[in-house]
């Protein structure tokens, strides 16, 4: 709303004022000379800002002046008329209260209000307020001069109420910038077909009643074109009737029982559209299946949609994802499905899925987890349907989801050739085991290969129940991760610790890139047999955030003999180390690894720690001296 402050001349004059710039004058005023601003003004010729302007026209009238009775007065009208639409525009359905309140503050600032179009534009009529504004509404309306008005009616009220407040309207409709139509009754609408409504925006119309749908068998708005009509809401009405300009629109959004035309009348309306750019829908999927009944036909295109947003009280379901493969997105930057009854508490905001191909926030540079999709609570593979097969995923977050067969799983994972991070939380191994075989034993599983995937992060559930303390290991071990760089894992116990390590020190040359590990969260002490030297020989990164650091450092002390060099350290490119949440970190074990590794020629270049290393001040200036070091929170 506020995007449309004063998009007209306020025809503002203050008599009562004679201090007011030209209020006894017949010259025009400065406000109709010069409209708001918001970018720079002239004065004396040369370029300044709005603020320097109002403060030398202030200046200006202070000079002029000779009896001052109130600051007050001296403020230019259009100054008036900007301050209070600041306020009042502070919500988008307008502030009345504010416009009260301002209107009884003095005479100055009542006739501010009186005279300035805007603060009379918006109108919000509903049962509870029908008896108090049906006589109010002439004289607002007359006070909006020629300003667009929005105009909201929720018109459960008796129909001679109806034919009443369509009278005051409808006089006006020509300067009808938005409108919304709340019913029981879609009789209502017989009133609009007639208006010529050539600035209107945005046109939303709801019916509710004991019918599920509401049938309009004639066109509405007959009386002329819409060419601004740029955003359409429908609830529970069938929209293929309307005879509106569906395809000139940026945003249209479909709620509700509302019946669906079919596939070629569809086609009809929006297939093809350059202009729509959002796409909103919250509609029993099976049905319009049923409307649209699109067979074997090619999914209707929509080569500018950017933004497709799709609430649910079902869940994802194959209806859900039939739904939406029914459109072809090239453009596509957001898709999201929602879930509509409201989860509470940590799930409140979790979308059930989540597909991006654009930068979250305007700072937002850099891209390389882009395009990126996130499933909640659902089946990979119903979820990975959706997304056109040309989609080049770079990044998968999985929380808590349903694993497929092994055959669909492997499908999916086929069609993600680009896949280079995969994130896994609220991660149940035995479930995923169990779901993944079908509950049978399988001695010799075909591998998944993701050759692209270069970071995998894997939470474990804290949930112990029906956890088997291999399984996380035996997962792992189902794909085959050539590029595999980063490994990251939460919330294991030590003997699943152990199962990892020992598989991956049976398979090391299998993971010829990985560098980086980081575990996190561990809440048991961890031993060194088996060995994580031999399950990770490669690492330049070790990250141990709340897990016990003192086995790894001990490590670090230890060599490895190379027939071509001699005794090296372990880990010898290993450059970066971060202890954190570790109280009982040995700060005399972690110098002496330090020191050990700057004297064999392998020193490690920095050391990220927490708070608890700042309690020795003596370790911590020597840390100091000795490594780059960072602290973190």
């Amino acid at each position: 709303m506020k995007d449309g402050i004063t998009p007209v001349v306020t025809p503002f004059s203050l008599s009562h004022s004679a201090a007011t710039p030209d209020a006894q004058s017949g010259r025009r005023s400065h406000y109709f000379d010069q409209r708001h601003t918001d970018g720079p003004v002239l004065h004396n010729g040369l370029e300044t800002s709005p603020a320097f302007a109002l403060n030398s026209l202030l200046d200006a009238s202070f000079l002029k002046a000779k009896h001052v009775q109130s600051p007050l007065d001296l403020i230019p009208n259009e100054i008036l008329s900007l301050i209070l639409e600041h306020g009042y525009f502070e919500h988008d359905s307008g502030d009345d209260t504010f416009r009260l309140v301002m209107s009884q503050t003095s005479r100055r600032w009542r006739e501010a209000v009186i005279h300035t179009p805007s603060l009379w534009s918006i109108y919000h009529i509903s049962q509870g307020n029908i008896d108090r504004m049906l006589d109010l509404l002439p004289l607002h309306l007359h006070r909006s001069k020629d300003y667009p008005l929005d105009v909201q009616l929720n018109a459960f009220w008796d129909a001679d109420l109806t034919e009443a407040v369509m009278e005051h309207f409808l006089s006006h409709s020509q300067r009808w910038r938005s409108l919304s139509l709340t019913t029981p009754n879609p009789r209502v609408l017989s009133h609009i077909q007639e208006a010529s409504t050539p600035i209107l925006e945005s046109l939303k119309i709801s019916q509710f009643s004991s019918d599920k749908n509401s049938t309009i068998r004639t066109p509405i708005f007959c009386g002329g074109a819409l060419p601004k009509l740029s955003h359409l809401s429908l609830r529970n009405i069938n929209f293929h009737q309307l005879g509106l300009p569906f395809k000139q629109l940026t945003s249209l959004e479909i709620r509700g029982y509302g019946r669906w035309p079919n596939y070629d009348d569809l086609n009809e309306i929006l297939g093809g559209s350059e202009s729509l750019r959002r796409l909103t829908v919250h509609i029993k999927p099976a049905e319009v299946l049923r409307d649209v009944d699109i067979q074997d036909r090619p999914p209707i295109r929509l080569p500018a949609l950017q933004t497709f947003e799709v609430y649910t009280s079902e869940w994802l379901t194959d209806n859900i994802s039939a739904f939406i493969q029914l459109f072809s997105c090239p453009a596509l930057q957001t898709l999201t499905v929602h879930d509509s009854l409201g989860c509470t508490g940590p799930n409140a905001n979790q979308d059930i899925v989540r597909f991006c191909d654009a930068p979250t926030a305007p700072t937002l540079r850099n891209t390389a987890s882009l395009p990126s999709l996130s499933i909640w609570a659902s089946s990979i593979h119903t979820a990975w349907q959706v997304l056109s097969p040309s989609t080049r995923l770079s990044k998968l977050e999985l929380r808590d989801i349903f694993w497929p067969p092994q055959l669909k799983l492997a499908e999916v994972f086929a069609g993600m050739r680009w896949l280079e991070t995969l994130v896994i939380q609220s991660f149940n191994p035995t479930c995923a085991l169990r779901e993944w075989f079908e509950g049978e034993e399988v001695d010799t599983p075909t591998l998944i290969t993701i050759p692209s995937l270069r970071t995998l992060d894997i939470t474990i559930t804290l949930d112990h129940y029906a956890k088997a303390d291999e399984d996380a290991a035996r997962f792992l071990r189902l794909f085959a991760l050539p590029a595999l760089q980063s490994l990251a894992l939460r919330n294991l116990n030590a003997k699943e610790w152990e199962h990892i390590v020992s598989a991956f020190s049976a398979n090391a040359h299998e993971y010829p890139a990985l560098s980086s590990l980081a575990l996190a969260d561990v809440t048991d002490v961890l031993s060194n047999q088996p060995s994580p030297v031999e399950a990770f020989p490669r690492l330049q990164q070790l990250s141990l955030s709340n897990v016990g650091s003192n086995e790894f450092t001990r490590h670090l002390l230890c060599e490895e003999t190379s027939s071509e060099n001699g005794p090296m350290p372990v880990w010898p490119w290993l450059n970066t180390l971060k202890i954190c949440g570790d109280a009982n970190a040995s700060k005399p074990l972690l110098h002496r690894a330090i020191t050990a590794r700057k004297n064999a020629g392998h020193p490690i270049s920095k050391l990220v720690v927490d708070k608890f290393f700042q309690t020795n001040p003596e370790s911590w200036e020597w840390l100091k001296e000795n490594i780059d070091l960072v602290e973190t929170s």
